[in-house]
């Protein structure tokens, strides 16, 4: 390609090394046409760099997602294969001590029913000695009745053998005056002389019937008295009887209180007993269900177990699934970082405008983990947070603009040394949330968003910078 000598010409292929702007019309039409493609080549340039740091950023932040999850997906299987562990050794123990029990429990119950069986036997012979002691206390009662009315009839047998003394007396009383009587009739009939022979016959045998009278009558005292005393023994057997049988009834009515009281006893003892039993055997079959239970708990661990190991393979395989998309972000960011080699030459060279609108991204990207650390710190809790300085959304931006402007390069300077400062204590922020050090990282925060504000308060400057060049037609 030869292009004319004029002075023209030589302007326009000086513009065109330096890719700037004149009026191309006046030289010859291929130095116009190549400035053009060479504007059209910086414009794609920059698209594909647009691009590739639009897609390194979400390809760091997958990268990030999926590690988080990947490890949290690791954590919680090793938890729940721990877990499942405990479980299984607990359900394990558990159906072995609930057979064990169950055993001695059904032992027990066995022992509960011969003791209820007991129990019942035991109130069956109470109750046998307190129908017996109820009629040997009515049989007592009985005696009792019958000794005082003896006791009643030998204090009237002592009313009449008194009353025989009595008429005895009266007897005696009379025959000795029928003897007297006899006596003076003796007399009076040998007074009369032969007259009173016969009368005096009739005296005699008077006096003689009341001798035996009288005879008779002392006899009959003598057999009274016998018969009083031997009513004097009886009557005082009677009493001592009656007092002893009162005595015995009594006791024998303590004795029947207390039986009644055992009987009762007894009776909720074998209540209580049955109850029990009923008890113990529901129990007794509860321990067989929790046995069964636990044998199904153990049955699930296992194939919980199973499972949990299907996990930690997804986990293993996630994290080698993962490896490709970390090599793809290492490609892009070397792909950005040549392309930001190739901006130091005047032909690809970015433009200003491209530059102020990667950096107004950066910003607002660089504030969205302001936020997220903010957050964590505020819930206590860390997710997915891009802790890697070189992966950050800023940190492509770095590699991918190198300023040849001295003035725009030394805020630039500052910024990339500011940032990287700013990153490592939002790092320390995360460490202190995930060691729930929750004051240390509400300190630390503090200074991330002090040295947040320096950093805006710079890339502002620097922004400003820019568009003073851009008016005066110069490159950041």
């Amino acid at each position: 390609m030869a292009f004319g000598k004029s002075k023209i010409d030589k302007i326009c292929l000086e513009a065109v090394a330096q890719l700037k702007e004149t009026d191309y019309t006046k030289a010859d039409p291929q130095i116009g046409q190549m400035y053009q493609r060479l504007v059209g080549g910086r414009s794609q340039l920059e698209t594909v760099m647009e691009r590739d740091l639009s897609a390194v950023t979400q390809i760091s932040s997958l990268e990030k997602t999926l590690t988080y999850y990947t490890d949290r997906l690791g954590g919680i299987s090793n938890d729940l294969a721990d877990s499942t562990d405990t479980i299984l050794q607990a359900s394990t123990e558990t159906s072995r001590v609930a057979g064990e029990v169950s055993n001695q429990h059904e032992d027990l119950t066995k022992t509960i029913l011969s003791a209820s069986e007991e129990c019942a036997t035991i109130y069956k012979n109470i109750e046998d000695g307190q129908q017996q002691l109820t009629e040997i206390k009515d049989l007592s009662q009985t005696t009792i009745t019958e000794s005082g009315e003896m006791k009643d009839n030998m204090e009237n047998l002592f009313d009449v053998i008194n009353h025989m003394n009595e008429v005895i007396d009266g007897i005696n009383s009379i025959s000795g005056q029928t003897n007297l009587l006899a006596l003076n009739a003796s007399i009076e009939a040998a007074r009369a002389g032969e007259a009173g022979k016969g009368f005096a016959v009739v005296a005699e045998e008077i006096r003689k019937l009341a001798e035996e009278t009288q005879k008779m009558t002392a006899n009959m005292g003598e057999f009274v008295e016998r018969i009083k005393e031997a009513s004097g023994k009886s009557a005082d057997s009677a009493n001592a009887a009656v007092t002893a049988m009162n005595n015995m009834n009594e006791k024998i009515n303590s004795v029947w209180k207390i039986n009644d009281e055992n009987q009762k006893s007894v009776g909720r003892i074998t209540d209580s007993v049955s109850s029990l039993a009923a008890v113990s055997q529901e129990i007794s079959s509860s321990m067989d269900e929790m046995a069964t239970q636990a044998s199904n708990i153990q049955k699930q661990c296992e194939e919980q177990q199973n499972e949990t190991q299907k996990l930690l393979t997804i986990g293993i395989n996630l994290k080698d699934a993962a490896a490709p998309v970390r090599q793809v972000e290492k490609d892009i960011n070397a792909a950005i970082t040549t392309i930001g080699e190739m901006g130091k030459d005047p032909f690809y060279v970015m433009d200003n405008s491209f530059f102020l609108k990667n950096m107004e991204k950066a910003e607002t990207t660089y504030n969205e983990w302001v936020a997220s650390i903010k957050d964590a710190v505020d819930s206590k809790t860390v997710t997915h947070i891009q802790t890697s300085e070189r992966k950050s959304a800023f940190s492509y931006l770095i590699n991918a603009m190198q300023p040849q402007n001295e003035q725009v390069r030394a805020i630039w300077n500052k910024i990339v040394e500011d940032y990287k400062k700013v990153h490592e204590t939002g790092n320390n922020v995360v460490k202190a949330v995930d060691n729930q050090e929750f004051d240390k990282a509400q300190q630390l925060l503090q200074q991330v968003e002090n040295a947040s504000k320096t950093i805006i308060a710079e890339i502002k400057q620097m922004e400003s910078t820019v568009q003073q060049l851009s008016g005066q037609g110069l490159h950041f």
